[in-house]
């Protein structure tokens, strides 16, 4: 059974114009520890269909399944669910300003109730090592640069352990460098046995990715990327 299924997953929007059909029938497999990049221009659809995998919105219709749950049913309140089970790491970092580094990362644990409360700030500082930023744990997030924010996102995404890891256009404040890095921690992740999803416009950034797939008119498909390069050269 696939660590994550979407079936015939369908999302349709009310606007002054009428009906908007963004999500339009995408399936989709992923097994566990799996890392797939998923690209599109801004509005095709990309931030829509993540929000169906993490709760955050419901469909039209159309089912999705992560590790045995099934998301999608609306009488669910998967607050809790979410918390301890998906990772996000977002756009533009979304840490909570007036709290540091150290207390960002441990907040989840103590919202979703995951791991020991005596051991949630030592596990806060050993995964703020892992990536190099332990000496940041006692600043608050304006005094860090933004390659050290994103990775201070990637951290707090990663505090519960959770099986599953989204990005939402994770790298698109940062230099083609530091994006670079990004990806080779999600790519490491992956092969660890974390699930890594990830959402971006940047063709060229996931061109190493182990599996890319294009959303385009509301359904994914397979995409040659060495075509788009030369379609932008």
């Amino acid at each position: 059974m696939p660590f994550l299924e979407i079936k015939n997953l369908v999302k349709d929007y009310q606007s002054p114009a009428g009906e908007l059909s963004v999500l339009q029938g995408v399936n989709l497999e992923v097994e566990k520890g799996e890392f797939i990049a998923i690209v599109g221009p801004s509005g095709s659809g990309k931030t829509t269909l993540l929000n169906m995998i993490t709760a955050i919105d419901r469909p039209t219709s159309g089912q999705v399944i992560v590790d045995g749950t099934v998301v999608s049913d609306a009488g669910q309140n998967l607050t809790k669910w979410r918390a301890r089970n998906i990772g996000i790491v977002f756009q533009f970092f979304q840490l909570l300003p007036t709290l540091t580094i150290s207390n960002n990362v441990i907040f989840p644990m103590d919202y979703a109730d995951v791991h020991p409360r005596s051991q949630r700030r030592e596990i806060a500082l050993d995964l703020l090592e892992q990536y190099g930023i332990r000496d940041q744990a006692e600043k608050t997030p304006d005094m860090l640069s933004g390659g050290q924010r994103q990775r201070a996102a990637i951290v707090r995404g990663l505090a519960n352990h959770p099986p599953l890891l989204i990005g939402d256009e994770p790298t698109s404040a940062l230099d083609y460098m530091n994006a670079k890095n990004v990806y080779e921690d999600f790519k490491r992740l992956a092969d660890n046995g974390m699930t890594v999803i990830v959402a971006t416009y940047d063709y060229e950034i996931v061109r190493n990715a182990p599996k890319v797939l294009e959303l385009k008119d509301g359904v994914l498909q397979t995409v040659n990327l060495e075509e788009k390069e030369t379609q932008v050269a």
